[in-house]
């Protein structure tokens, strides 16, 4: 947020336009700071007085956007999402994939179920977990490729319902290992509610692996239900239906696998810059040449601050320079 801050200061100091992505639900993150309903409600008043400050805003899902209005955001908002590695996610490595499921201990003929993000209270995967618990299915394998500072308790919770045998911690897979990790999975399930995108549903999507998520507008911009994917309440018993559902009908995973497939590309790298670009033409030339307020230094921290002042003072010796009309010989 300082970053942004700093950003937007730079940017009415140079007289140049000032695009935001926000990319960040501040207001369901406050948890970690101090958990009350004046915290929450002061996120997104923050959000509301700096989005208003911007020229134009990036919102990643119409979710954000939603937020953004109902928050008093007045600005110009475009709904613009990450874009997609298409062709990277959809080149499977089979002896990477092999040796993830040798170290992950994942028998022959075992489902795999796969969950990918941060190991937060936010992504909600402890219903997950509790949702492979209600599943009828035993050939199940839950891996969680992630970490953070909820695992000691979503570990408990795994012992606590004993299915321990049938989930796998893998912690974070990087690059070619995610790639793979995609491609093992017979299903990508997600549950979190709190998502500004969800980039990694559409990245499932590009693996060509169905996805099973929980209603959230967020991922509803990649996601429709039953056509590129399935869409659940937030309750376990309902997960674990559609769970035992699209790993029990193989028409069905095929069917939701090429869909996705498409889907993903229309959200491609190529797709999105072109998009991306086009808003940035659009700012500059809608841009007002004339000096808006400045966000004051006050609002930054020490090492920024300095850095806005060394900037502001750039600018106004350049200016005098321009404004004496003489050049020296």
């Amino acid at each position: 947020f300082m970053i942004g801050l700093f950003g937007l200061q730079v940017a009415r100091r140079h007289r140049i336009p000032y695009v935001h992505t926000y990319h960040t639900l501040y207001p369901e993150y406050v948890h970690y700071v101090w958990d009350t309903r004046l915290t929450k409600r002061l996120a997104e008043q923050l959000s509301r007085v700096f989005g208003e400050h911007c020229d134009s805003i990036i919102a990643p899902s119409s979710k954000i956007e939603r937020y953004l209005r109902d928050w008093g955001v007045t600005v110009p908002v475009e709904v613009l999402a990450t874009g997609i590695e298409v062709d990277r996610f959809a080149s499977p490595d089979p002896a990477r994939i092999a040796r993830l499921r040798e170290r992950l201990e994942i028998a022959e003929g075992d489902k795999v179920l796969l969950f990918a993000g941060r190991l937060g209270r936010e992504k909600n995967v402890e219903m997950l977990v509790r949702a492979l618990w209600h599943s009828r299915r035993t050939d199940t394998v839950l891996v969680i490729a992630g970490d953070g500072p909820d695992r000691g308790e979503l570990e408990a919770v795994v012992e606590e319902t004993g299915v321990s045998d049938q989930v796998r911690f893998a912690g974070y897979l990087e690059g070619p290992d995610m790639v793979a990790g995609y491609h093992m999975a017979d299903a990508f399930v997600f549950a979190s509610t709190t998502e500004t995108q969800g980039l990694v549903v559409g990245e499932a999507m590009a693996a060509g692996l169905p996805v099973i998520c929980v209603d959230d507008e967020a991922v509803s911009d990649f996601v429709v239900d039953g056509e590129t994917g399935v869409i659940v309440s937030n309750r376990p018993e309902e997960m674990a239906r559609a769970i035992d559902r699209v790993l029990g009908d193989d028409w069905l995973r095929l069917k939701l696998s090429e869909a996705g497939v498409a889907r993903a590309h229309e959200f491609s790298i190529d797709n999105q810059t072109s998009k991306l670009v086009a808003h940035y033409e659009r700012a500059l030339e809608a841009y007002p040449k004339r000096r808006r307020a400045l966000i004051p230094t006050s609002l930054l921290p020490g090492p920024l601050a300095r850095i806005a002042a060394a900037l502001e003072d750039d600018t106004v010796t350049t200016g005098n320079r321009r404004g004496n009309g003489r050049t020296d010989s």
